[in-house]
């Protein structure tokens, strides 16, 4: 794992992908997203945005209540 900008970051397949619940906002831009690419040695680093956005490509399953 790797701490860069107070969030954790694992190694997943080559990538680096946040160990972080999606609701939490990444806000990295192109020169940091590099910086932490060089840091790592992965291929790719790989975050959500506005993942409750209507009408999105992608989303969440998220179980909030007990079984």
């Amino acid at each position: 794992m790797i701490k860069y900008k107070n969030i954790l970051w694992k190694y997943y397949h080559s990538a680096l992908i946040p160990a972080i619940p999606p609701h939490i906002e990444i806000n990295l831009n192109e020169a940091e997203a590099k910086e932490l690419l060089k840091i790592s040695g992965a291929y790719f680093v790989r975050w959500t945005s506005e993942w409750n956005r209507k009408g999105g490509e992608f989303w969440y399953v998220i179980k909030d209540e007990k079984e």
